[in-house]
């Protein structure tokens, strides 16, 4: 029994806890958000109910604590990719024959222009671009150059 009274004057007082109050700027919105002090930016993100893509950059980092932090920037990033189509101009080959008179041209192959694609990354960060970056260059069709025969054969 005397146990019990002495656990019984043992009451907890309750204590206040104090928050810590953080502005988290996301999406051309400032959020102001009250976690409790030790939490990390992602408690802070996860309270203001902002989900993070794969891409989208924080600052601080998620994981760390917040301390003394009292602005938490998250900067959206997303990505595209496109294809370009470049002509791949084809080249000029003169070939020089004795067998014909001199000044005389003959076409042995006629040119045709090549085909390649290009594939772009582009990067943006809260709709901004902020790179672009060659990925793949992938040639479809291979050029085909054009063949002239000369004559050099000097009449006598």
């Amino acid at each position: 029994m005397a146990v019990a009274i002495l656990l019984g004057g043992c009451a907890t007082v309750p204590t206040q806890q104090t928050l810590v109050s953080i502005v988290i700027n996301v999406d051309g919105k400032q959020i102001p958000v009250d976690i409790p002090p030790g939490s990390s930016v992602q408690t802070a993100l996860d309270t203001a109910g902002i989900t993070l893509d794969l891409l989208d950059k924080v600052n601080p980092p998620a994981g760390n604590v917040i301390t003394d932090i009292s602005l938490v920037t998250v900067t959206r990033v997303r990505e595209e990719l496109e294809i370009r189509e470049v002509v791949i101009p084809f080249e000029h080959q003169t070939v020089r024959n004795e067998a014909l008179p001199e000044g005389q041209t003959m076409l042995i192959q006629p040119g045709e222009n090549g085909q390649r694609q290009d594939t772009y990354r582009h990067l943006f960060e809260d709709d901004s671009q902020t790179a672009e970056t060659l990925v793949r260059s992938q040639v479809i069709k291979e050029a085909r150059p054009e063949i002239i025969m000369i004559g050099v054969r000097s009449p006598f």
